[in-house]
């Protein structure tokens, strides 16, 4: 601070001698808990002045330098301070002292000798004044109106003129204090202190109080200097200044929980999927393994005892005819006699060791059951590389039946092993329906009644939806054992479960973060006791999903189309609700609200409920590390991301459920109404709540503030009134980006809109072929979409036919897809499933493909569908490249304009050329590929370069109708970095390589050709 402020004074004084300045400041180490005085920066002035230092000189400075003063000791301090804070101190109260004078009161204080900071102060001021002759100036030390100290300026005597007039104190006054403050904005910014928040905020709150108005009317130097009038010219500034300060701490914590969520998040990995599923797994099929010996002696034990020629032999044959070129009808043989031997081995082992090995012995294979297991473990992957990446770009939206059937239920063995620990292998996932609360509750109300929904039968929707059971039982003597059995609800369930349309951010990176909420549940199992325990295990786990359409608090009475489920997850088994005086909602809710590292380490606070928080805030917020966030009212409302509660059970005459339901509104009014009751342990069902959006189809963006309060992404078309919004959309994800043309536009009309501006042609005539039958027509042009069957479109008037046959034609020739070896492709064919999308999804009144003479379809699903095939695709990605073959590859492409192409440079630059990178709407590229072409200069883009390969390599071809998509299975996100201020962000996004490997994968499995263009799309748009 002295190198600044000594030559400072130096210049406002004009002094050309030796000043020295004694600065007594208050002491802010954190670990000092009383008001002292410590001397600053008198070591630094050394170099200023003319003479050299002593050792005697050096031993003062050292110990004045570790000298503390007491704030009412001082013998010049304390009396400007009493002075100062009585009010009583002004300019004129100050006065030019004498050295000789101060130490010779010292010296008759001390009976004859200086003592404390005076035997510190002397030799040092000895040295180099002339303690008879020279003088000194006291002043308070003024910080954003507050006392701070206290300075002492050393001079010589011949420059008392200089020193003396009050006009230079004022001066003096007021450079101390602003370059004082500004110092201390600057502390704050060095060493440990870059890592707190500013502790200057709260002094500039002092200066807007009543206490300090009062203080700078009537506080003599206040009001003399005209502290109040600069501080409200200055506030702006300052304010200014503490905000870009607080910027550099709250980056730093960012960084550390970045880290904290990888290792909360892995952590999730290692307890649940490692240390017990996989570990469980892993052992089972350990002992389903044998070796080479073994299986030969069992095989020459069966040619003993039951001769080949007795049992085999027509299977053998059978074979044989099957399978003519494939294998000989020595190896038919050896692969019958070694598979049966495989399978006593199995049986043997099961008889041996009884429960301990409870996935089935089976003659069938596991692959039905391991396949979604490893589609588990990799899309874990593209989890963590979310969690990395952590810059979600949109989202996919999927009705809850689909999620929860199809991508978590559909995994028996990793959901039937994670309570093993506890000797449980049979999960019951129920699912309960809330129609809405029975009574209108205030947001801050902690009795919420439920009313239990029924569908239009009468049938009550809460019930099991399946039952996972991967231990068999004593009685089960089937050889294809059926891990997932359909509940007696299932039907009525999957309905209603379909009707809800729910958004996850970042697609896989947002479903597993709902997984994982799911998942950690069942391992709360690990808090129960005997005898709770021996039910579970005979009976099976009960995990209870419930849903419920609700609104944003902050707009509480929506009717329609309301923005939020609100789902709970608990056991269904009662358990005691307090442990050792505290109540558990209580204990969960006050976890949950501390931060995900610790206060003094920034070490990641590790366990299920952090795990919660933060998959919890991804679901709500599109963002991992939004976990700690505090900045809109939204966040005020929702923090810490998920609600604590119990019950005691659903009223069966009422059909309701009470819940008692806490949050961090209410936490301290919940502490003081939960008490430990003195009798009985209360037992009920405790629970936890959390939030995910409705996708929605259309966004009227009226305001880009909206997009804090709103969860923008969640919506298929997104509406906006400025154009140079658009980049604040795309960056949530959103691809159809409409202008506003029209107050009141529904959804249809938006979408028509839409397609006017996506569609490279403007008049489009889809004529749906059925073998080489034409059974109907979709006419799309800037005024319409419609469709007509074959009867309807035979009757038109020939002037409308006639119109029809200038447009665009689009053949859609397809059968129903039977043979996944693509016999429908050799015949120029699409391969279309009787029960795939086109007749699931678009089309109405049709129960196969055969049907088209009497379907129907709505406006909307004419739009989509229309989007679905005239959207051209070109892909540059290995992965998805391999999974079809160079023959489908090319049918796709002709067919579907659909392009899949490998990491091929030479398809690239002939892709350039004919049809050109503009003929498309997507351009799909993995990073490496990108990262590995040369720039003009011969050198590799890199990473970095993304912005020149977009120069280079497509230029001005991008556009509202033609997107660039980057795709990668790693965390990565120095690209976007760069591409984030560029001309080309608006019309680039990113898609995990995982969503478009599965998007093709599923497809292809079911071989349904229009299934797999149709999950492309959706892949890409989200929607």
């Amino acid at each position: 601070m002295v190198n600044r402020l000594y030559p400072l004074v130096k210049w406002i004084t004009d002094c050309q001698n030796d000043i020295l300045l004694l600065l007594n400041i208050y002491d802010r180490r954190p670990s000092i808990f009383t008001e002292q005085l410590i001397y600053g920066g008198l070591a630094a002035q050394l170099k200023f002045l003319s003479k050299g230092s002593t050792k005697e000189v050096d031993r003062a400075l050292k110990e004045i330098t570790e000298f503390d003063l007491p704030l009412g000791a001082g013998k010049v301090a304390s009396k400007l301070y009493d002075e100062f804070i009585r009010g009583e101190l002004g300019i004129t109260d100050l006065q030019v002292g004498r050295l000789k004078d101060y130490f010779e009161e010292a010296r008759r204080e001390g009976q004859g000798s200086l003592k404390g900071e005076q035997a510190l102060e002397y030799p040092i001021l000895d040295h180099f004044f002339d303690i008879g002759k020279d003088r000194y100036l006291s002043f308070p030390l003024i910080q954003f109106g507050d006392f701070d100290g206290v300075v002492h300026l050393i001079f010589k005597n011949t420059d008392i003129f200089r020193f003396s007039p009050a006009g230079v104190w004022k001066q003096l006054i007021r450079i101390f204090s602003s370059e004082y403050e500004n110092l201390l904005l600057g502390w704050e910014l060095v060493g440990s202190n870059i890592q707190r928040k500013s502790t200057v905020r709260a002094q500039l709150e002092y200066l807007t109080s009543k206490e300090y108005e009062e203080a700078a009317t009537t506080n003599p130097i206040f009001r003399e200097l005209r502290y109040r009038q600069y501080y409200e010219g200055s506030y702006d500034y300052l304010l200014k200044r503490v905000d870009l300060n607080d910027i550099i701490p709250d980056q730093f914590k960012d960084e550390h929980r970045k880290r904290a969520i990888i290792s909360i998040l892995i952590d999730s990995y290692a307890h649940n999927i490692s240390a017990h599923s996989l570990t469980v797994l892993k052992w089972w099929f350990q002992q389903r393994a044998f070796t080479d010996v073994e299986i030969q002696n069992l095989i020459e034990e069966l040619k003993e005892k039951s001769s080949f020629d007795e049992w085999g032999v027509s299977l053998r044959d059978y074979l044989n005819r099957r399978f003519p070129e494939e294998y000989s009808l020595e190896s038919i043989e050896e692969g019958i006699l070694l598979q049966v031997a495989h399978w006593i081995k199995i049986v043997d082992k099961r008889r041996e060791i009884g429960n301990y090995l409870p996935v089935r012995d089976q003659l069938p294979s596991l692959a039905e059951e391991l396949h979604p297991l490893f589609k588990f473990l990799l899309e874990k992957g593209a989890f963590w590389s979310g969690i990395t990446r952590d810059q979600q770009f949109g989202g996919e939206m999927r009705n809850m039946y689909d999620i929860l059937w199809n991508d978590f239920i559909r995994n028996p063995l990793y959901l039937g092993t994670i309570a093993h620990s506890e000797k449980i292998t049979k999960l019951h996932i129920q699912i309960r329906i809330y129609s809405g609360r029975r009574y209108p509750a205030e947001s801050d109300d902690f009795i919420r009644s439920y009313e239990l929904e029924k569908d239009e039968q009468g049938q009550v929707l809460s019930g099991t939806l399946a039952t996972i059971n991967v231990g068999g039982g004593e009685n089960d003597k089937t050889i294809k054992h059926k891990y997932i059995i359909p509940g007696t609800l299932h039907d009525s369930l999957k309905a209603k479960l379909e009707t809800f349309e729910i958004f996850l951010p970042g697609g896989v990176v947002g479903k597993h973060s709902l997984f994982t909420l799911i998942e950690n549940e069942i391992r709360n199992v690990k808090h129960f006791q005997e005898p709770d325990l021996a039910k579970m295990r005979t009976d099976g786990l009960k995990l209870v999903i419930a849903i419920r359409p609700g609104n944003l608090s902050y707009e509480p009475h929506r009717l329609t189309n309301k923005p939020l489920y609100k789902i709970g997850v608990w056991l269904g088994h009662e358990t005691i609700l307090y442990n050792k005086g505290e109540h558990l909602v209580v204990k969960r809710l006050e976890t949950l609200k501390k931060d995900i590292i610790t206060q003094d380490t920034n070490q990641a606070r590790l366990g299920g409920n952090f795990q919660d928080k933060i998959c919890a805030a991804m679901l709500f917020n599109n963002s991992f590390i939004s976990v700690e966030r505090r900045v809109y009212e939204r966040d005020d409302r929702y923090y810490p991301w998920l609600r604590s509660a119990f019950s005691t059970g659903v009223d069966q005459g009422e059909l309701t459920e009470t819940d008692f339901e806490i949050k961090n509104s209410n936490l301290e009014r919940a502490k003081e109404e939960l008490t430990e009751p003195a009798e009985d342990k209360q037992k009920g069902f405790f629970k936890k709540y959390f939030h995910l959006w409705r996708a929605a189809p259309l966004y009227k963006l009226e305001s880009l503030n909206a997009i804090q309060s709103e969860n923008v992404a969640r919506f298929k078309i997104v509406t906006i009134p400025d154009d140079n919004w658009k980049k604040a959309v795309r960056e949530l994800g959103v691809i159809r980006i409409l202008p506003e043309e029209s107050a009141g536009m529904q959804w249809e009309e938006a979408y028509q809109k839409w397609l006017n501006i996506w569609l490279k042609e403007k008049e489009v005539l889809i004529e749906l072929v059925h073998g080489k039958t034409a059974v109907g027509y979709i006419v799309y042009d800037q005024q319409q979409a419609a469709y007509y069957n074959q009867d309807d479109y035979l009757v038109l008037d020939n002037e409308v036919q006639e119109n029809y046959a200038y447009y665009t034609k689009t053949e859609l020739r397809f059968a129903h897809g039977t043979n996944p070896g693509g016999a429908e492709a050799k015949l120029g064919l699409l391969a279309v499933r009787n029960h795939g999308v086109l007749v699931r999804k678009f089309f109405d009144n049709l129960e196969t493909i055969s049907d088209f003479d009497r379907a129907t379809i709505t406006p909307a699903h004419i739009l989509e569908l229309v989007e679905v095939i005239q959207t051209r695709i070109c892909i540059f990605d290995k992965r998805v490249a391999d999974r079809i073959t160079d023959e489908k590859r090319a049918f796709l492409n002709e067919r579907l304009n659909c392009g899949i192409y490998s990491e091929d440079e030479e398809q690239w630059e002939t892709i350039k050329k004919a049809p050109g990178l503009s003929h498309y709407h997507f351009i799909i590229m993995h990073l490496s590929f990108l990262e590995a072409m040369k720039n003009n200069e011969g050198k590799r883009y890199g990473e970095e370069g993304i912005v020149d390969f977009i120069d280079e390599q497509i230029g001005d071809q991008l556009g509202d109708n033609c997107i660039f998509v980057v795709t990668t299975g790693r965390g990565r996100e120095q690209w976007w970095r760069k591409l984030k201020d560029s001309k080309y962000m608006t019309h680039t996004t990113f898609r995990p390589v995982e969503s478009l490997i599965e998007a093709v994968e599923t497809a292809s499995l079911k071989n349904d050709d229009l299934e797999l263009k149709f999950n492309l799309v959706k892949t890409l748009f989200g929607s």
